[in-house]
């Protein structure tokens, strides 16, 4: 059976939806110490928990690239929970830009968290439905 275009392009999205989580590790690791005088937390330990935070979401999303592309059975479950965290952290983040001080021209991070939303509900549509239920357990083999 020949494999739908949406389960494609919602595999190869989840790849591209871990980019900017793998992006923030990748600032971690390259930002330069900063004086820890008055924090209650060390500054490394924090980056170093939220870097396993994003590559552990990173990893889930290919994970669920994979089960999607093969068919298996827990990948709507997982596409399903993934699409409402990428819209609950993405949601949070723009109520965070609007409700904090920032700077003039800054609205930039807007436009990437509104199209990473627009990616989590498109998800939950196709995979929240009957037709994606049964185009994902049509041959869906489950391990």
């Amino acid at each position: 059976m020949r494999m739908p275009g949406r389960l494609a392009i919602s595999a190869v999205l989840c790849v591209i939806v871990i980019i900017p989580a793998l992006a923030e590790v990748w600032t971690l690791i390259r930002a330069p110490a900063a004086p820890q005088a008055e924090i209650l937390l060390p500054a490394t330990a924090i980056a170093m928990i939220t870097g396993f935070f994003c590559l552990a979401f990173a990893a889930w999303g290919v994970a669920t690239a994979i089960g999607l592309l093969r068919r298996l059975s827990w990948a709507r479950s997982s596409i399903l929970l993934f699409a409402g965290l990428v819209i609950i952290t993405n949601g949070v983040g723009v109520a965070g830009y609007f409700l904090t001080a920032h700077e003039p021209g800054g609205a930039g991070i807007l436009v990437p968290r509104f199209l990473l939303m627009f990616v989590g509900a498109w998800w939950l549509m196709i995979f929240g439905g009957q037709k994606g239920q049964r185009e994902l357990s049509a041959t869906a083999r489950s391990r």
